[in-house]
């Protein structure tokens, strides 16, 4: 009688049969091929030749019965996670191994240093732990992974703009900020926040920059010809301004009408350009500068005694000669043979030397 063998006590003819395959008689002795029914899937009848889709529970979840039929969430333990059950319902905390590392179980559950690969470089996962150049994509340019590993032209953002990421690659117009200050980037990065020593090139030579601690030689142009900039190293032609013409620019390059007010006038200068009144002064006393705005006292000299300077101011002994003969000079300093004239014939030049047919004057004799 086979079904007087399926009871609570099963003797060894009836045990193993399909007929017989009761929870009364799953044990060791009657785990066969034919009983693999859920009804017998205990812990005592875990093996291989059971291991299918109906004996898949948390009983038999051994190592013998790891296999892809059986890789459901209530296997997922440490004794089954292997690459035959990388799949997303096993990718928790207890199956983050390197062997299911794929893209099925990229989660933020698994985001461990032994799983930061290239296939799972992904947002969830971009913490510190996974900061590697394998992961230095685009979908992980996060400020925590902003580390010299992973500075490079995909990670060039805002978030990441900090002094460890400052190279070449990164330099560009996102990332231009003082932390990015530094030769390496100093090219397309010309802003105000990167105007120093470090960065004065003539790739920086724009009006942004022209501050005082960007005023180089190699920067002297026109477009950077301002008041910050008004330095001896940039009194050159081209930056000959109003507003750098100061004692510090008060070269023979920058003798121009613009720069002939009172703190350039020094005799480098002294040119016709820049004779005017602002510019009388004895250091351009010259031929060129001898012109009716600035013959006064100070500029009474033999080079500037010609007629356009005859002036009450310079008859002195220096500036009596035939070209200053006139009425305004006739003065005692002036009475020389060579203003003897009728012009100057008065009661302050009655000496022998006047004593000519020109002046015999009543107020002579």
């Amino acid at each position: 009688m086979v079904d007087s063998c399926c009871g609570s006590v099963c003797s060894d003819q009836g045990c193993g049969q399909e007929t017989c395959c009761h929870p009364s008689c799953c044990q060791t002795t009657c785990c066969r091929t034919t009983c693999c029914r859920p009804s017998c899937c205990v812990s005592s009848c875990c093996r291989p030749s059971c291991c299918g889709p109906s004996c898949c529970g948390p009983s038999c979840c051994g190592p013998s019965c790891c296999i892809s039929s059986c890789c459901r969430p209530a296997c997922c333990g440490p004794t089954c996670c292997g690459s035959s059950c990388c799949r997303p319902s096993c990718c928790i905390s207890s199956c983050c191994r390197p062997a299911c590392c794929q893209t099925t179980c990229c989660r933020t559950t698994c985001c461990r240093p032994s799983c930061c690969g290239s296939s799972c470089c992904r947002p969830s996962c971009c913490g510190s732990s996974c900061c590697r150049p394998s992961c230095c994509i685009s979908s992980c340019c996060r400020p925590a992974c902003c580390g010299p590993t992973c500075c490079g032209s995909s990670c060039c953002r805002p978030s990441c703009c900090i002094s460890s990421c400052c190279r070449p690659t990164c330099c560009r117009t996102t990332c231009c900020r003082t932390t990015c200050c530094r030769p390496s980037c100093c090219e397309t990065c010309c802003h105000p926040s990167c105007c120093q020593t470090t960065c004065c090139r003539t790739t920086c030579c724009r009006p942004s920059c022209c501050v005082s601690s960007c005023c180089r030689p190699s920067c002297c142009g026109p477009s950077c010809c301002g008041p910050s900039c008004c330095g001896p190293s940039c009194c050159i032609s081209s930056c000959c301004r109003p507003a750098c013409c100061g004692p510090t620019c008060c070269g023979s390059s920058c003798c121009r009408p613009s720069c002939c007010i009172s703190s350039c006038c020094r005799p480098a200068c002294c040119q016709t350009t820049c004779c005017r009144t602002t510019c009388c002064r004895p250091s351009c006393c010259g031929s060129s500068c001898c012109r009716p705005s600035c013959c006064g006292s100070s500029c009474c000299r033999p080079s500037c005694c010609i007629s356009s300077c005859c002036r009450p101011a310079c008859c002195g002994p220096t500036c009596c000669g035939s070209s200053c003969c006139r009425p305004s000079c006739c003065i005692s300093s002036c009475c020389r043979p060579t203003c003897c004239r009728t012009t100057c014939c008065r009661t302050t030049c009655c000496r022998p030397s006047c004593c000519v047919s020109s002046c015999c004057r009543p107020g002579c004799c």
